[in-house]
C-alpha cells in the first residue's frame, strides 16, 4: 500500500473515531510489511489477514482490532493497547509484546513462539489453543486468562503470573 493512501485511511479513522464523519479503517489483506506506526491509533480497525511482518506498532491504540489471522511476526507491539483485540489465528512469532495489553483480547490459536510478553497484561485473555512454546511470559498477568489447550513448551513462565489462569477450563 503506497504511504499516501495509507494515511488518509488512518486520518479518515481518526474523524471515525472522534464522530465527525470518515469511516473505521479497513485495512484487511493488506500488504504492510515493515510499517512504522508507532503511537497509531487504529482502536476498532480491521486489519484481519493483513501482513503487518516486523511492523512498528509501539504504543499504538488497537483496541478492539479486528486482526484475524493476521501476520505480525517479528512485530513490535511493545505498550500496545490490543485489549478485547479478535487475533484469532494471528501469527506473532517473535514479536515483541513487553507491557502490552491484551486484556480480554481473543488469542484462540494464535501462534506466539519465541514471543516476548513479558510484563504483558493478558487479564481474562482467551489463549485456547495457542502456541506460546520458548515464549517469555516473565511478570504476565494471567487472571482469568483461558489457556486450554495452550502449548507452553520451553516458555518462561512465573508461578505468580500463572496463579490465576485456567488451564482446564
Amino acid at each position: 500500500m503506497h504511504p499516501r493512501t495509507l494515511r488518509k485511511i488512518i486520518t479518515a479513522h481518526r474523524r471515525w473515531l472522534a464522530r465527525r464523519g470518515g469511516r473505521p479503517a479497513d485495512l484487511r489483506g493488506e500488504d504492510l510489511v515493515g510499517v512504522f506506526l508507532p503511537g497509531v491509533d487504529l482502536s476498532w480497525a480491521d486489519l484481519s489477514g493483513a501482513n503487518l511482518t516486523c511492523a512498528n506498532f509501539a504504543n499504538a491504540d488497537l483496541t478492539g482490532a479486528q486482526l484475524i489471522d493476521a501476520i505480525l511476526v517479528g512485530a513490535d507491539l511493545r505498550g500496545a493497547w490490543l485489549n478485547r483485540a479478535d487475533l484469532t489465528g494471528a501469527k506473532m512469532d517473535a514479536a515483541n509484546l513487553v507491557g502490552a495489553n491484551l486484556a480480554y483480547a481473543n488469542l484462540t490459536g494464535a501462534k506466539l513462539e519465541g514471543a516476548n510478553l513479558d510484563s504483558a497484561i493478558l487479564v481474562y485473555a482467551d489463549l485456547t489453543g495457542a502456541k506460546l512454546d520458548n515464549a517469555n511470559l516473565v511478570d504476565a498477568g494471567l487472571f482469568g486468562a483461558k489457556l486450554l489447550g495452550t502449548q507452553l513448551s520451553d516458555a518462561e513462565l512465573d508461578e505468580e503470573g500463572a496463579r490465576g489462569s485456567s488451564r482446564d477450563r
